[in-house]
């Protein structure tokens, strides 16, 4: 595995349901969805914290559980620039993560506002923001073309034609 300069791989445990039940696979790539209850607040929120993070690995390795015996772990390995890796490390440690598997095509970030647990139930829209609002429009679809992911010593581009 090549590492380009300037960036790190990353690797934290998953179970197989955080690894989107084993389509985790090196050259894939994901959105780290992450579920914290934030300081001073007792609803916990879920948000996509990183986008389109390259999976370099993806695998098990075999631990020991609390009893001595021999369990599998997952473990994905992403890769990252330091200051991803520092919010990722922190990520696994406060909250619990979650990898969204990404279409190779969709390389545009989305934004969204998180979601807290009574807006599942009420219907309601997304987490209230705490900056200013925006306002949002419905936007026509995009035009359907054709694309083709070109990858030339290790760099990604995106050719529509």
């Amino acid at each position: 595995i090549v590492i380009p300069e300037g960036m790190r791989a990353v690797s934290f445990r998953v179970d197989e349901v955080v690894q989107v039940a084993g389509f985790v696979v090196p050259g894939t790539h994901v959105d780290l969805v992450l579920t914290i209850t934030p300081p001073g607040e007792t609803q916990p929120i879920t948000k996509i914290v990183m986008q389109n993070l390259q999976v370099l690995t993806a695998a098990q390795s075999i631990q020991k559980d609390a009893d001595g015996k021999a369990m599998p772990v997952g473990v994905v390995t992403v890769l990252v620039t330091p200051e991803q890796a520092e919010k990722l490390i922190l990520a696994t440690q406060q909250g619990r993560i979650q990898l969204a598997l990404r279409n190779t095509l969709d390389v545009k970030d989305a934004t969204t506002s998180g979601i807290r647990p009574a807006a599942l139930l009420s219907g309601a829209g997304p987490a209230p923001s705490r900056g200013r609002a925006v306002a949002r429009s419905a936007a026509a679809p995009a035009p359907r073309t054709n694309a083709v992911e070109v990858i030339q010593g290790g760099v990604r581009s995106l050719k529509t034609f």
